[in-house]
């Protein structure tokens, strides 16, 4: 019996291989199978750089000096509510 090396197997089994036909599905009939093709979405969502999560952030130079007995006021430059984009996005 002779050994095969493993481009020798590959190309064999690829060459009887075909791919198969594009077919169109619904959304749930798509679990399980591949993309025919590469699709890119027409619009970022959200539109603009947004957090998925309620917060805000502080550098940690603003914080110095902090302490419960000596709290720091911070002031927001902008509250964008759901929905909304931030100043200058449109």
């Amino acid at each position: 019996m002779k050994a095969f090396s493993f481009a020798e197997s590959r190309a064999t089994v690829l060459a009887g291989c075909r791919p198969l036909p594009v077919v169109e599905v619904t959304f749930h009939e798509a679990l399980g199978r591949v993309l025919a093709e590469e699709i890119t979405a027409e619009a970022d969502d959200p539109p603009a750089p947004k957090s998925a999560m309620d917060g805000f952030a502080l550098r940690a130079a603003e914080t110095r000096g902090t302490a419960p007995e000596r709290p720091t006021p911070f002031a927001f430059d902008e509250v964008v509510g759901a929905g909304r984009l931030p100043r200058g996005r449109a």
